[in-house]
């Protein structure tokens, strides 16, 4: 998994709609979970997603986690939701993390928090459902590519494939395609009473993030020590 620098919403979205490929947004309302474009969401402010998923060209897939980093691996533990669910390839996958905004509330909370050992609980079914999402339209893309029964065809590991010919294209091949498609409104999850075949959840992980967070606390403590810092000595040469 690949890190890379923060974006604010508006700068994800704007880049989003100049053809960087499929890009979904997911959220909580009093209805339920709903799934935006980057065009929906960026027109309907009024929406605060706090989910965001983009697959480029080059295959590559981002998420903006809204959680922080604070060694307990969500940097980790919630791009492997979406990425189980979306049946992606792990290595393609990286993660932006949010910087501070209301767009990205808990959807439990209604604040912009982590802690009480609750970003999975109260992040999963939103990231299960934008995954699920992406993948449906990436599916449905494939097909008509292939000139396949969507019935044949199937997500595996990044790419569509016709299950009985073998044939196929990687996810970064079909964004455009899948990009102009209607978003579905209750995707169906990998998750089954019985279960599932994961590709990532439930399996032992490198937290390649861990290093770049530590790197991130550092440079945050700093600066807040130098702004603390800055205060006291105002305070303290002003009496």
């Amino acid at each position: 998994m690949k890190n890379t620098k923060t974006y604010t919403r508006r700068e994800f979205l704007k880049t989003s709609l100049v053809g960087a490929g499929l890009t979904l947004a997911a959220v909580v309302t009093p209805e339920g979970i709903r799934i935006l474009t980057a065009a929906e969401a960026e027109k309907d402010m009024a929406f605060q997603p706090n989910v965001y998923l983009r697959i480029a060209p080059d295959d590559t897939i981002t998420v903006i986690v809204s959680k922080s980093e604070m060694g307990q691996g969500v940097y980790t533990s919630l791009p492997m939701i979406i990425a189980d669910e979306l049946e992606a390839d792990w290595k393609k996958v990286k993660i932006v993390p949010a910087p501070a905004g209301a767009e990205y509330k808990d959807p439990v909370w209604g604040m912009q928090s982590t802690g009480g050992s609750t970003s999975i609980r109260h992040m999963h079914d939103t990231l299960r459902k934008a995954g699920a999402a992406a993948r449906e339209m990436l599916v449905l893309a494939g097909s008509e590519a292939l000139k396949a029964p969507l019935r044949e065809c199937a997500a595996v590991n990044g790419t569509v494939r016709n299950m009985k010919s073998g044939k196929g294209f990687s996810y970064g091949k079909l964004v455009f395609e899948a990009s102009r498609l209607p978003v579905p409104k209750d995707p169906v999850s990998l998750v089954t009473p019985v279960g599932w075949a994961s590709n990532s959840v439930g399996k032992a992980t490198v937290r390649i993030s861990a290093t770049t967070a530590i790197r991130w606390f550092i440079s945050d403590t700093r600066t807040r020590f130098r702004a603390f810092w800055i205060g006291l000595m105002g305070r303290t040469v002003t009496g």
